[in-house]
């Protein structure tokens, strides 16, 4: 599939490239693996980039899921099964949430959170900390937010053109350094309405510097926003930053919460309703409950399957078979891996010399597809519960991969 044929509109971020340069075109997955239309089989650390928490066409999920399909997917307002699960989501909630917000992609559910917040404050400023989306205002000049702080690259700035909304008052502001004494300069200016976290940005340092930063915004009556998107339904349940959620105003939760159908939550205290209907934040899609049942089933199933600890102990076994073949490849000087979030997800662990080489990172990340691995660098990758059955021989595939992108050099 060339670049002349493709009709589908897309971005490098959902285009992945064999060695020959052939761009990959998907057909099927079962358990964690997946094919393409030439019949190649990958183990897949990609997982929709988050989404598959348990599987590809797991048969229990596709039976539960189907069964509920049978109530209806679609009414003029909200149902019962709105209201059923956005009870069982605040179960797990802090007692200071009482509402429950539906959208399709977190994006929507992080705009959405910025709009409340400035109707909430009066301000137009944002703060930025972390991806936390495509729109205008999320992506807008962004830097490389999943570049380790001391990484040349994560002050590279991306600048999407066509961008409105984000000059002026309106512009974001982007703490990239996670000191608290640069943000509470930034909170004396005023402007600000809200700061927007994602979660994974907690991995990139050890302190208390979420704490302190949620206090500062406190203070200077700025709405904090924790984006779970990576983590909710993976990490656990609501994610990652648990004992950040009872200080915060609005958390985002998405990706594995529905194990790859499209479904993100935005929670918000008791008078989020009303500001909804205020601020106008609405949507066709936004009632469908196709996803609500993906999601009521991924749950059920996480939770029989003691998901949330079986993931963190394949993630460990995992990044255990990407260091011992790095080590049996030399390697390892240059790249190994680690866990984040404990093994929820995982990343490649890369030498100073590597982080700056983004080219040199990409052909490994091909090396790995001819393999037969998919997995990122430049981001967390992911394993699904259905990774327990491809552990087997997979410590060869990658010194199979590691080997010859040494010698690509």
């Amino acid at each position: 599939m060339t670049t002349t044929q493709r009709r589908v509109a897309s971005t490098s971020l959902t285009r992945l490239h064999g060695l020959d340069g052939t761009e990959i075109e998907w057909a099927s997955g079962h358990g964690g693996r997946i094919s393409d239309t030439r019949g190649r089989r990958y183990v897949d650390f990609i997982c929709g980039l988050g989404p598959v928490v348990i599987g590809h066409a797991d048969p229990e999920w596709n039976a539960r899921f189907t069964e509920r399909l049978g109530e209806g997917a679609l009414f003029p307002g909200y149902a019962r099964g709105h209201e059923e699960h956005a009870a069982e989501v605040l179960a797990d909630a802090p007692p200071s949430f009482g509402c429950v917000g539906y959208f399709k992609h977190s994006s929507d559910a992080v705009s959405a959170a910025v709009r409340l917040a400035r109707h909430r404050t009066g301000r137009p400023g944002i703060i930025r900390c972390g991806y936390t989306g495509w729109h205008d205002a999320l992506i807008a000049a962004s830097p490389r937010w999943h570049e380790p702080l001391n990484s040349p690259s994560r002050e590279e700035f991306r600048s999407p053109p066509g961008c409105a909304g984000v000059t002026g008052d309106e512009a974001p502001w982007d703490w990239t350094d996670l000191e608290p004494s640069t943000l509470a300069g930034q909170f004396a200016s005023g402007r600000f309405s809200c700061l927007i976290v994602d979660a994974y940005q907690v991995v990139l340092r050890e302190d208390d510097w979420l704490k302190q930063a949620m206090e500062l915004a406190a203070e200077a009556g700025v709405l904090v926003i924790l984006d779970e998107t990576k983590t909710a339904g993976r990490v656990a349940p609501i994610g990652a930053l648990t004992e950040f959620h009872a200080a915060a105003d609005y958390i985002v939760m998405g990706k594995a919460i529905a194990n790859g159908v499209a479904l993100s939550l935005l929670l918000g205290h008791d008078g989020m309703a009303e500001d909804f209907d205020v601020t106008r934040i609405s949507g066709t899609f936004s009632k469908d409950l196709v996803s609500v049942y993906a999601a009521q089933v991924t749950s059920a199933i996480m939770r029989e399957r003691d998901g949330y600890a079986a993931l963190r102990r394949l993630g460990g076994r995992l990044v255990d078979v990407v260091e011992s073949a790095s080590a049996e490849a030399g390697t390892s000087d240059d790249v190994g891996a680690s866990t984040v979030f404990g093994g929820s997800l995982w990343d490649f662990r890369f030498s100073s010399t590597l982080l700056a080489d983004g080219a040199r990172r990409g052909s490994l990340t091909r090396h790995l597809e001819a393999a037969g691995v998919l997995a990122l660098q430049g981001h967390p990758s992911y394993v699904c519960l259905a990774h327990e059955h491809d552990m087997d021989g997979l410590r060869d595939v990658f010194v199979s991969a590691f080997t010859a992108w040494r010698k690509s050099a």
